[in-house]
């Protein structure tokens, strides 16, 4: 369930930078061919996008009134695709992606980089093929701080004629960072092809009387 398959990735044409596939198990650039006739032995599977293997830690720590509380989560074996440069859309719509600046601009290039040379007018299949294929699957196993809490409780207490049983100050963070990834290019596996939500804290007083 949840399978995630690519077409076979044949790496760069070291004397165009052309992204190269499979297509009849021979390699290819023909695009229209490997997109509309590949056959399962031109497919490869990576594996599933949903994580076999996952839960949480939460711990607390209390000391003096302070008391922290962090809660990690963790996800195991599973796979995203990433966003991957589209010169069809790059074109059409100015829809970009940081991966220009890694393409092939000159033989030898293909040593360094798996994005393909800028051709222009864009190829529709051609961007299709690089964009579905293997090579912008990466793994997705993370941990990552989920949210975090500090907080500060006072026993009772008197102010004029109001009696205070108890009061807490707290600060609580959420979208925290990822503690640790698989991949290599520092993407949330979460939100592979979306930006992800933004780190916010916030600050609060809950007071008892």
């Amino acid at each position: 369930p949840y399978s995630l398959a690519s077409f076979k990735w044949a790496g760069l044409d070291p004397a165009t930078g052309e992204p190269m596939g499979y297509y009849n198990g021979t390699v290819s650039k023909d695009y229209s061919s490997i997109l509309n006739k590949a056959t399962m032995d031109d497919i490869v599977f990576s594996g599933t996008t949903r994580p076999p293997y996952f839960g949480n830690f939460i711990n607390a720590f209390s000391f003096a009134g302070f008391t922290l509380t962090a809660n990690i989560s963790y996800k195991f074996h599973y796979w995203f695709r990433r966003s991957a440069l589209n010169y069809t859309t790059l074109f059409g719509q100015w829809q970009g992606n940081k991966e220009y600046e890694q393409r092939w601009q000159k033989p030898g290039d293909e040593a360094t980089t798996s994005v393909p040379a800028l051709i222009y007018p864009a190829n529709n299949n051609r961007d299709n093929f690089y964009v579905q294929s293997g090579i912008t699957i990466e793994k997705a196993d993370l941990l990552k701080l989920q949210d975090a809490s500090l907080s500060y409780t006072l026993n009772q207490m008197r102010i004029g004629k109001a009696v205070i049983k108890s009061s807490q100050l707290y600060v609580f963070a959420t979208n925290g960072p990822i503690l640790w990834r698989a991949n290599k290019k520092g993407l949330d596996p979460d939100y592979g092809t979306s930006t992800p939500p933004s780190f916010s804290i916030s600050f609060g007083l809950k007071t008892t009387f």
